[in-house]
Formats: C-alpha cells, structure tokens, sequence
C-alpha cells in the first residue's frame, strides 16, 4: 500500500481548520487503541506532513478517521480546496519591474541563499540582526516604502534561508523567516503579483505552523485570502479568510489582543471578497 505524501495529510488537517497540536487531539480520539502521547504526536505530524518520515499504515488510516477522508479517495489527490493547495488562475509574473528582484528570491530561496553565502565575508549573520533587519522591513511595510523593500527583502531572504540550512538553527529562525515572508507576500500583491505573493504567503504559513504559532498561520492564512483577491478568486478569497479566524479559536488566551486584531482583519477580508464577487457577479 503506497503511503499519502506529507502534502495530502497537511490538506487534509487545514480542510477543517485544524493546526497541529488539534489534529494530534483528533488523532487520538479517534483512535480506539493506544497511540503516542500527545506530546510525541505532534513532532512526529509534522515529519509526516514535511515528508521527513513515511506515515505507517495504522496513522495513515488514522488519519483519514480523524479527518473523515474515505478510504477510496485518491491518494494522490491534491483536490481539497485548502489555500496551500489551490492553484492560482494567475500565473504571469510581476507587472512592475522593481518587484522582479523580489519575485526571483522567493520563487528561488536556494539561489536567494547561494548569493547571500557569497556575499558574507566574515561570521554568519546573527539572529538578532535579522531580528533588527525584519523590523526594518517591517516598518518599511507599513510605510509603504517599496522601494526600500525591493531593495532589503531579496537579500533578507537569502540570509534567513541560510541560517535556515544550517544543520541547527536558531529559536526564533522559524518565526523570523515566517514574519520575512508575510512581509513579502504582502508586498508582492502591491506589486501585482499574485502567483508569487502566494508563494511567499504558502510558505509563510508552512514556517509558521512548523513553530506551531497560531498568531502567525492566521495571519499568513489572511494573505493567502488577499492574493486570491488580488487574483479574483473572491470565493475562494472569502473562504480562505474565514480559515483565518478559524485558526485562531486555539490562540492562547494570554494574546487575546492580537487575537482580536486578527480575527479582525480576516473578517474584513471576507466582507470585501464576499462584496467584490456581487458586484461582479
């Protein structure tokens, strides 16, 4: 029996809004024999979902309990609407040239690294001057200083993405290479360029949930939603907003602020989707 690729499980536990730590919950409630410990369930969801290790036999169908997935269902379907898989009508690249830089460091990430390696003459960049680096851009965001983005971003990429190689990374890397793509993400939909805005926000939601952070996957969830809007995509703009709130029902309550922000920000992306699409319609 060929096993489901760690893509498949991860679109199956997003189709109901679950993060990690919920699905390891729903796994063993559904199981009526022994499982691991919750504790242990949860990194090894998250090598089976980053293809770091073969699901067994016995999760797999676990699995498919847990999140009600027929046992006839393709495996090798990809057909589950969730945002890290549904592709985007648009495809072209970017309509403004400044934005290309930054296109060609997330559609690239390795390449982004290799010229980051190069360009380092001495020890390799500390976290907290990525930390620095990240506020700066995010600042930048705010501002509305494309300009400068285009100019940091490409190279903020490559030094994150390299730190990320290293065989032990950093606390905090996956947070911060989270944070640097949402900025990206955003900033590419500015330039009119969703198909990789959706790159940078899929893998701004991927970093986050690998730091299990909730805060972070709702908020990357969100921009996936604003690049389908960006794209037309208003219904799937509209559902995917919506994911964005749902993730937020397991945010630890000593972040209710953020919480409420979110939560916020995803329902007006939703509002606007669901306008846009009758007034289109």
């Amino acid at each position: 029996m060929t096993r489901i690729d760690g893509e498949t499980l991860r679109a199956w536990r997003r189709a109901r809004g679950w993060d990690v730590p919920a699905m390891a919950r729903q796994l063993r409630r559904a199981s009526t024999e022994p499982v691991a410990a919750h504790e242990g369930l949860v990194p090894m969801i998250r090598a089976w979902e980053h293809g770091k290790h073969e699901i067994s036999e016995r999760y797999e169908l676990l699995y498919r309990k847990a999140a009600g997935v027929s046992d006839t269902e393709p495996e090798s379907s990809k057909d589950t609407g969730t945002p890290s898989q549904t592709p985007l009508a648009l495809t072209r690249p970017s309509a403004l040239s400044w934005a290309t830089p930054v296109c060609d460091a997330v559609l690239s990430p390795t390449d982004a690294a290799r010229r980051a390696a190069a360009a380092v003459a001495g020890p390799p960049t500390r976290l907290s001057d990525l930390r620095r680096a990240v506020g700066r851009a995010q600042d930048a965001s705010l501002a509305s200083d494309y300009a400068q983005l285009a100019d940091t971003l490409p190279g903020l990429i490559g030094e994150a993405e390299l730190a990320h190689l290293q065989e032990t990374a950093p606390p905090g890397l996956l947070e911060l290479l989270s944070d640097i793509y949402a900025i990206t993400g955003w900033t590419l939909i500015k330039a009119d360029s969703p198909a990789a805005a959706w790159t940078a926000a899929q893998r701004a939601l991927h970093l986050a949930e690998e730091a299990d952070d909730v805060l972070r996957s709702a908020a990357a969830t969100r921009c996936l939603s604003e690049v389908h809007m960006r794209a037309r995509n208003f219904g799937e703009a509209s559902r995917t907003a919506f994911l964005a709130a749902t993730y937020l029902d397991t945010a630890p309550t000593r972040d209710r602020l953020a919480v409420i922000c979110l939560r916020g920000g995803a329902l007006l992306s939703a509002s606007a989707a669901a306008a846009r699409s009758r007034s289109t319609g």
